[in-house]
């Protein structure tokens, strides 16, 4: 009797278990994201424009709500950690917006976009710090790189970034060196590079 009813406990168990896996939404990607439609059919620069644009008052109002709450609330009280959460709500969705506006155009040229919109795909990245995310949006970074999109100094900024997502701490390199040389450093202690 002892283990029937172990076994229909486990058998419980596994029911209840993989209904809930069933019940789960998933995470949505890039690939699978309700923003694909929308963002793919920006087909002129200034629709592209105004995404941009608005991708970065995104990002950037919800870190000036966090100052507000920090200075009014107190860091870690319960106000900062429910704005806390929704940041990160915020910035996962900007990085699916961005890497699905990435894949579509690529970088945004200087030539075509103001500065503001120019530099939100790099704003949104600069505050995402899951190294597989950053590793898996290096491509991107580095096309924008060397077609000269972005310059030496936020190109080794990402990879700095990236780096310390990876390891823990700050990337530091002896002596004086050109932006250059950090990057292929960088790119070669994160596997980017042989």
């Amino acid at each position: 009797m002892k283990h029937f009813l172990i076994i229909v406990s486990l058998v419980l168990t596994a029911l209840i278990l993989a209904c809930q896996a069933e019940t789960t939404p998933k995470t949505p990607t890039p690939k699978t994201s309700p923003y694909r439609a929308g963002i793919t059919s920006l087909h002129t620069v200034e629709d592209q424009e105004a995404f941009l644009l608005d991708l970065f008052r995104r990002d950037q109002e919800i870190r000036l709500q966090m100052d507000s709450i920090t200075q009014t609330f107190g860091y870690q009280s319960e106000e900062w950690v429910e704005r806390q959460m929704a940041m990160h709500t915020q910035d996962s969705i900007n990085l699916i917006k961005t890497e699905i506006y990435l894949e579509t155009f690529g970088y945004p040229a200087r030539d075509q976009f103001s500065e503001l919109a120019v530099s939100a795909p790099w704003a949104v990245i600069h505050h995402w710090n899951v190294p597989e995310d950053r590793i898996r949006l290096y491509p991107y970074m580095r096309k924008a790189w060397d077609q000269g999109k972005i310059d030496a100094g936020q190109f080794s900024f990402f990879l700095s970034r990236t780096y310390r997502s990876q390891f823990g701490e700050d990337f530091k390199m002896e002596g004086k060196f050109w932006p250059e040389q950090k990057i292929d450093t960088l790119e070669k202690l994160l596997g980017l590079i042989n």
